[in-house]
């Protein structure tokens, strides 16, 4: 099982990165992070898929759109399923 995170712009994916996958696991932990760079200007039209994969087929899905940047420019989500 492992986790895809894809960056989207206007429904485009950009770029997708993934997690480390786990195997034998029935509740499986991701403590990873991912960083994607993006100006300013399209954060309005971005927004970040995961999916989380148990092989090649898709198990739980979200999207979740931007819509605060801090100070430096950059936008910490933490995501905790339990």
């Amino acid at each position: 099982m492992y986790v895809r995170v894809s960056l989207l712009q206007q429904n485009k994916i950009l770029k997708t990165k993934r997690t480390e996958v786990v195997r034998r696991s029935v509740s499986p932990s991701f403590n990873e992070s991912f960083t994607f760079r993006m100006s300013q200007s399209v954060v309005d039209v971005s927004s970040v898929s995961i999916t989380v994969m148990q092989r090649h087929n898709s198990l739980l899905r979200g999207q979740l759109a931007f819509n605060s940047i801090n100070s430096h420019n950059n936008l910490l989500l933490s995501i905790y399923c339990v």
